[in-house]
Formats: C-alpha cells, sequence, structure tokens
C-alpha cells in the first residue's frame, strides 16, 4: 500500500492476450536476497482440481518496482519470466496446478518455497506443498521437491476443518519448529 493514498499502483508483471483473451496473472510474491528482489506469480488457472493449468514464474530486479526479468532476460510485464514450478518438471505430473506460491525461511538459513497444488493420484484433492528451495551458483532459485534428508515426499493435504495432514506419513511439527512457527 503506498504512504501517498493518491498515489497510483506500479504495474510489475502482466500477461499481454488478444482482446477479450484470459490473461490470468495472480500470487504475486517479492523475496529479497542476494542483492536483487524477486518476484514470483502464478499464470494460467488455478481451482481446477487435475485440470488445473496454474504454474509459477519467477524474475529478478535490483528495484523493487521492477523491471523484472526471468533468466533469460524475458519481461514479467511481457508474460515472461523463469518457470519456477511447473506440474510437468520433476514432480513426474503427479501435482496439478502447482501456484500461489509463498516463501519460508527457517532459523538455519533454508528458503523453503510453500504452494498448492492438486494430486492426480487422490482424486485431486488441495495439497499444501513444501518444498526446499536451493540456490544454484548462477544464483538463481530452484525448488528441491523432495526432503533433502531423503525421507518421502512431503506434502499436507488440507483439511475442510483447516487441519494439516501428512499423505507421506510424515509431521509438519520439526519443519515448523525450525521455521519458528506454530504448527
Amino acid at each position: 500500500k503506498p504512504k501517498d493514498p493518491k498515489a497510483k499502483p506500479h504495474a510489475i508483471a502482466r500477461r499481454p492476450a488478444p482482446a477479450g483473451g484470459p490473461a490470468p496473472v495472480e500470487a504475486p510474491f517479492i523475496i529479497d536476497h542476494g542483492g536483487y528482489y524477486w518476484l514470483m506469480v502464478s499464470y494460467d488457472y488455478c481451482c481446477k482440481g487435475v485440470n488445473s493449468t496454474y504454474y509459477t514464474v519467477i524474475g529478478r530486479s535490483k528495484a523493487i518496482t521492477g523491471p523484472y526479468l526471468g533468466k533469460d532476460g524475458s519481461p514479467l510485464m511481457e508474460g515472461g519470466g523463469s518457470i519456477f514450478l511447473r506440474a510437468d518438471l520433476q514432480e513426474q505430473q503427479r501435482f496439478r496446478g502447482p501456484g500461489h506460491a509463498g516463501w519460508l525461511p527457517d532459523r538455519d538459513g533454508q528458503d523453503y518455497v510453500v504452494y498448492h497444488a492438486y494430486d492426480k493420484q487422490s482424486n485431486g484433492a488441495p495439497t499444501l506443498r513444501i518444498a526446499p528451495v536451493r540456490w544454484g551458483a548462477d544464483g538463481w532459485p530452484q525448488a528441491d521437491y523432495c526432503i533433502p534428508t531423503g525421507e518421502k515426499d512431503m506434502h499436507f493435504t488440507l483439511s475442510r476443518r483447516g487441519f494439516i495432514a501428512s499423505s507421506a506419513g510424515l509431521s509438519a511439527a520439526p519443519l515448523m519448529a525450525r521455521a519458528n512457527v506454530a504448527e
């Protein structure tokens, strides 16, 4: 929210589309890391279960107001960016429509991306996904889809009451304790 109530909003991401055509850009999230601001946004369609086409891109900028560019230089203001989460990458298409990402740094310096996706093996159940993030030698982040300890893939299903149940037999307590948040 701008300090000046008369200030106009500043666009930092958009997807050009033909007149009347869909161009969804949702769930912006900005991270400050390594001298850059990193903008994650979700493109395409959420909330259609296993038919969701949602995916997440990322771009970086020296200024919080942009311009945000993908690794290849493609501007997020022109529908560009680098793919960060997409169903046909490492997750072998099990979890469809990964998006609406957030960021969780823990006390030990490990970053996590938190997002939702739809589990094809569980009739399209919405799942909360938590993946460690690794920063490459090139300075760009990459989501590691499995827990680094070698344990089963970590994902949590949101129940109708708002509780989180691990469908991998793991508890969120160790992660939440390391992140200094209540379970």
